[in-house]
């Protein structure tokens, strides 16, 4: 603690005298390297746009699940898990999103989840569009029942990429 202190101290005195100048210093921070947090279900009610998101904890849905709609960024489950997901939807797509387009899920596991849906089914997304990566993704103890576009159990996507569901 003294140490960091200290070397505070002489940086702070070098800047003052003109020895180390700030104007030639940049940070480089990618747009992907930027996350919003989520630790509680009002929070993941939330998760909309091309905004990237981050599960900080697991987290137990009670009741029917509205899906996430006009999702494009990047969902980073951080190897958390969402737990009794239940979506019966008696129009539109059903899934955690109803459709994804040209986003990123990845590193999210799902427990107990029962989809039912009409136009499409998927435990992540009923329907997508675009170029959609999904990662390192599970889904266990889970059920999808329905659907045209999205009737497979990660959704419409043609190659999952280290995901599972059993």
């Amino acid at each position: 603690m003294i140490k960091k202190r200290i070397g505070t101290f002489m940086i702070s005195l070098a800047m003052m005298f003109g020895i180390i100048s700030t104007t030639n210093i940049s940070i480089n921070v990618r747009a992907e390297d930027i996350y919003t947090p989520i630790s509680t279900a009002t929070e993941l009610k939330a998760v909309s746009g091309n905004i990237n998101y981050k599960l900080t904890k697991d987290i137990t849905l009670s009741g029917n699940w509205v899906p996430l709609e006009g999702f494009t960024g990047i969902f980073d489950g951080n190897g958390h898990v969402i737990k009794s997901l239940t979506v019966n939807a008696s129009t539109g797509y059903a899934g955690l999103f109803s459709e994804i387009n040209g986003a990123t899920i990845k590193n999210l596991g799902i427990d107990s989840a029962n989809i039912t849906g009409t136009t499409g089914a998927g435990i992540f997304a009923g329907n997508t569009t675009g170029t959609v990566t999904l990662k390192n993704c599970y889904a266990i103890n889970s059920t999808v029942t329905g659907g045209i576009a999205g009737q497979e159990l990660f959704g419409n996507i043609a190659t999952p990429s280290n995901c599972y569901y059993n």
